[in-house]
Formats: C-alpha cells, sequence, structure tokens
C-alpha cells in the first residue's frame, strides 16, 4: 500500500463505517423536538419574529370601516449554528511502516466509527444540556447565546424575553401579567402533575396581548431514568395511585413518558419536564449525517480526514413546555 491509496481507503472503508454509526445511536430529541434542517443560508444562525398576534374580530355593520389592528413583532429570537469537527491523519511514513493495508484500514475504521457515534451523542447531550440549563436565574451563554455574524442576540443568557427558558414570572408585551412554566420545588406526584398541566394548557395558552390562543396540548412527560418508575405508576395505572376509593386515575392514557439518561445533571436527578411534543417551542436545527474531507499536504506528505457536522437549537415559545424540581441556581 502506498500513500495513494488512502483517498480510495476512507471512502470505502471510513465514510460508511461512520454514516452506519450515527445512525446507530437511538436518538432521543428528535422524537420530541421539530427538527428542521440546516441550509446554506443557515450556516451561521437564524432568526425570527415572536408576534403580538391579531385582536379579537370586532362587530360591523354594513358599510361601516373595518376597525384598523395592529399586527407586529414583540421579540426576536435567534439561533447560532454550532460548527463540530474533529480531524485525524495519515503519512507517508505511517503508511509505509505499518506493511499493508490492514493497519491503516483498522485506523480509518475505528476513527470514522467513533466520530460518527460521538456526534450523534454530542447533538442529543447538547439538547438535554439546553433543558437542564434552561432553568438557571444567572443564565447561560453556552446554550442560550444565539449571535451569529451582524446578527447579536441581546439576551445571550436567556431566550427572547431575557429570562431563562424556564421561568416563574414570564412576561407578555401587552400587559402587567406573568406567567410560569417553572415550578422549582413540585415533586412528580399525581396531583402536582395535574398542576402543570392545567398551567401549560389553560394559563399559558396566551399570546403576546394576553389573549387566549388555541390549546396546548402538553402530552410528553420526560424524566431521567431514576423517575421512570414513578412516572409510568402514575400514568399507566388504571386506579389512582395511592387512593383509597378506586378513584379512576385521569392521567392514564394522557401522557407519554419519555425516560432520557442524558437528563444527567447532578441537580436532574428528580426533575421533570412536561410538554407539547413536535411543537414550534424548541426547536433543533440539525445538518443530518456527518460529511468527511480530505485534504494532501505535499510538504509534509500527509493526508489530513476532516470528519464535520453542524447543529443548533432555540426557543421560539416558552409556552408549550414546563419544567419542574428543579432548582433556579
Amino acid at each position: 500500500m502506498d500513500i495513494s491509496q488512502v483517498p480510495e481507503l476512507v471512502n470505502n472503508e471510513g465514510y460508511p463505517l461512520m454514516i452506519d454509526s450515527y445512525g446507530e445511536i437511538e436518538r432521543v430529541a428528535p422524537r420530541i423536538f421539530r427538527t428542521e434542517q440546516i441550509t446554506d443560508d443557515r450556516l451561521y444562525g437564524d432568526k425570527g419574529s415572536v408576534l403580538t398576534g391579531m385582536g379579537m374580530p370586532v362587530a360591523r355593520k354594513d358599510k361601516e370601516q373595518f376597525t384598523l389592528d395592529e399586527f407586529r413583532s414583540a421579540y426576536t429570537w435567534y439561533m447560532q449554528t454550532q460548527q463540530w469537527g474533529l480531524a485525524f491523519e495519515i503519512s507517508d511514513r505511517m503508511v509505509r511502516a505499518a506493511g499493508g493495508v490492514g493497519r491503516v484500514q483498522r485506523l480509518v475504521q475505528e476513527q470514522a466509527r467513533s466520530f460518527g457515534k460521538n456526534a450523534a451523542l454530542k447533538k442529543e447531550q447538547w439538547v438535554a444540556d439546553f433543558l437542564q440549563q434552561g432553568t438557571l436565574t444567572a443564565g447561560n451563554a453556552d446554550y442560550f447565546d444565539g449571535s451569529f455574524p451582524e446578527n447579536a442576540d441581546p439576551y445571550p443568557k436567556f431566550i427572547y424575553d431575557g429570562l431563562p427558558l424556564f421561568d416563574t414570572a414570564h412576561t407578555i408585551t401587552i400587559g402587567a401579567s406573568t406567567f410560569a412554566n417553572h415550578f422549582p420545588s413540585t415533586t412528580l406526584t399525581h396531583d402536582n402533575l395535574q398542576t402543570v398541566y392545567n398551567t401549560v394548557r389553560s394559563t399559558n395558552n396566551v399570546d403576546e396581548r394576553g389573549q387566549k390562543t388555541a390549546q396546548i396540548r402538553p402530552r410528553t412527560l420526560l424524566v431521567p431514568p431514576s423517575m421512570e418508575l414513578t412516572a409510568r405508576t402514575l400514568v399507566e395505572s388504571i386506579n389512582k395511585p395511592g387512593g383509597s376509593n378506586n378513584d379512576v386515575n385521569i392521567h392514564n392514557g394522557r401522557f407519554e413518558v419519555v425516560p432520557w439518561e442524558l437528563l444527567n445533571d447532578t441537580a436532574s436527578s428528580a426533575a421533570w419536564w412536561l410538554g407539547e411534543a413536535q411543537s414550534d417551542s424548541i426547536v433543533i436545527y440539525d445538518s443530518g449525517e456527518p460529511q468527511m474531507d480530505m485534504d494532501y499536504d505535499k510538504k509534509r506528505k500527509t493526508w489530513t480526514i476532516t470528519m464535520e457536522t453542524h447543529f443548533g437549537i432555540t426557543c421560539r415559545n416558552w409556552r408549550q413546555w414546563a419544567c419542574a424540581n428543579k432548582l433556579a441556581s
């Protein structure tokens, strides 16, 4: 084997393994959160408006003018596209010293397989950490700074309203009312689940004017694995857990329990999240399968193999998701 054979080896033995390894990882995040493709115009980021919505229709008589309403932007959300990659090198000396194709082949296979798996895992962990860091009063710029060239996020540690993703007092543009989607000391019990469900569905379903909007359907109960048994007992039992009168369990069949091992920070061991899956709330941006490229340096007599993927996440609307039993610090 000589150095000129490396591209063929990478294309035939490395790239397919990287794609296969990437696809073998069970992905929880895309099941729960809406995912959009990272196109060329989103390679650095994306942004959009949170609108106030129109007012309620006003009665009018024949020939009367229509009531003029204002439809404007209340906030702007930002999303920064993360560019993640790694590289490894294969030199002419390495190829010659290998004494044949086998050792170089194994190197290419192992590196490609490892990157594919780790790219999928990092995307999963990034989303899980977005949720876990979303309760912090101090915020976190690593996960919430949506700035990209010529677009500075005015709240780089928070979501678009200048508050944590999960907060006890989200504001709206018109009016002084505040709304909660964070319940810091609310353990997962039958009654507490009902309280959070009612808040998300029937209290937080307002637009930026404070007007009621279409109903929110929070049916996904997201928990760390240590909470799975508790969660399933609460939502899959025919009778109300702990009840003494054979009361019907109103939660039975209402929620899907999703355990996620990546909800693994020390403050999340008893935390839980309730929300509407695939809503226009928390949105993932993903380039999909990793890409592989090669470049040869004649002076160094070395092939550099690069592997890369792009990823991002943002909150467009805090209303559809809530976090409970996780402190704000």
